[in-house]
């Protein structure tokens, strides 16, 4: 049996409008697939970001603690200043790329490419005697394929923190008095004249980091 003209026509434009629909079906759902994909990404990347900055405070006070028992330990302070400084950055940026390079192994094992830069620590100032302000800079990419397109979220952190000591053992008042104390309000007081927290770790007498405010022992301690 033969269709007619009219009748292939109807057909022609049936499969037509098959096609257009399926397309248009696969368009959206490629379109949700990747949209989806897309939040996901972005989740996954503030979920690094606010794990590392909220670790910040725990890591750098380790590091500081980490500092404070190198002297007990080792029965030598720092040379100065700067170069405990400096030993307590590269300590707190040593443990916080450990933890991002531990995300960038199991984003991997889930289907991601995270991508990072070393985080930099870098200590400012101490305004109050017990607080030290630390600037901090990281970048990272975070990448995951859907379908033929590369979904990706990229950003550049750049901010500062004020982080309070807590729970820190003083190696310079071990040395002095063989007592042990910890670095907080309970035992200091705030001492312009007197040696700031990385002055004492170098074994000054006096204030000579210029930017940190000194402490002291409270009199009913200082005996």
């Amino acid at each position: 049996m033969y269709l007619s003209q009219t009748s292939l026509v109807l057909v022609m434009l049936l499969l037509l409008t098959s096609v257009i629909v399926y397309q248009s079906i696969d368009m959206h759902r490629k379109i949700a697939l990747n949209e989806m994909t897309a939040s996901d990404v972005s989740l996954k990347g503030e979920s690094v970001e606010h794990i590392v900055i909220s670790a910040i405070p725990k890591v750098f006070n380790k590091a500081l603690q980490d500092a404070e028992l190198k002297v007990i330990n080792n029965g030598s302070f720092f040379s100065s200043p700067e170069e405990a400084k400096s030993w307590i950055e590269n300590r707190t940026e040593e443990i916080i790329n450990e933890y991002l390079a531990n995300v960038s192994k199991k984003y991997d094992e889930m289907g991601y490419n995270f991508t990072y830069s070393n985080i930099t620590i870098n200590i400012t100032g101490m305004p109050d005697g017990f607080t030290f302000t630390i600037n901090y800079t990281f970048n990272y990419s975070i990448k995951k394929q859907s379908y033929n397109t590369e979904i990706m979220k990229s950003r550049v952190i750049k901010n500062a923190i004020n982080v309070t000591v807590k729970s820190v053992v003083d190696a310079y008042e071990w040395y002095k008095t063989g007592k042990l104390y910890y670095i907080s309000p309970k035992y200091f007081e705030k001492d312009s004249n007197s040696p700031s927290i990385l002055d004492r770790l170098a074994n000054l007498s006096t204030k000579n980091w210029t930017n940190g405010v000194g402490i002291r022992l409270k009199n009913k301690y200082n005996k």
